[in-house]
């Protein structure tokens, strides 16, 4: 539904980015079920940009990743440039979390799209939210990942998983970055 209502308000649908969670427990038929969606509902001009999310985790959690790598073509931590702008995914380690190196490598990746052109928006997508920047959002969010973000304040950080009402004024940042 989702997407034939992004179709229907827009002819070139450029992107359609899902923020984890895309299936239960992360088993085959899973995956092969929302695979088949994308496949029956997404006009192949239109590129996908999928996170890695807690769920996925549920799979075998000791080659979760790899099974992402292998269905997708990336691994969990990815940078794209399309239409000139950058989009950068920070996917869920094992056992639910963000590991510490993800925060080096995101300031590095948030370098490069910054040099190249510092007057556009950044798009970071993570499952969890940062921390700090959604109403009961905190478990399993670093908060080097705000001390980072907050560095380049053209980010626009998308995240799913919060559970939250989205008409709640608390589930949109907006001090250092959105």
């Amino acid at each position: 539904k989702a997407i034939k209502l992004g179709y229907k308000h827009t002819r070139n649908l450029d992107l359609i980015v899902v923020s984890g969670d895309y299936s239960d427990g992360g088993h085959d038929p899973q995956y092969a079920q929302f695979i088949k969606a994308i496949n029956d509902f997404v006009d192949p001009k239109t590129q996908i940009i999928i996170n890695h999310g807690n769920h996925e985790n549920g799979r075998f959690e000791s080659d979760s990743h790899e099974y992402f790598r292998e269905i997708f073509g990336y691994g969990i931590d990815y940078m794209w440039k399309i239409n000139d702008y950058y989009f950068i995914t920070l996917g869920v380690h094992h056992g639910d979390k963000y590991i510490e190196s993800q925060a080096k490598w995101l300031n590095k990746k948030l370098e490069i799209a910054n040099n190249d052109n510092p007057n556009k928006p950044i798009f970071v997508l993570t499952h969890y939210p940062v921390y700090g920047t959604v109403v009961s959002n905190d478990h399993n969010s670093k908060r080097t990942f705000s001390e980072v973000l907050k560095k380049y304040p053209q980010v626009v950080n998308i995240s799913g998983h919060t559970h939250q009402a989205l008409n709640d004024p608390r589930v949109i940042h907006q001090e250092d970055f959105t």
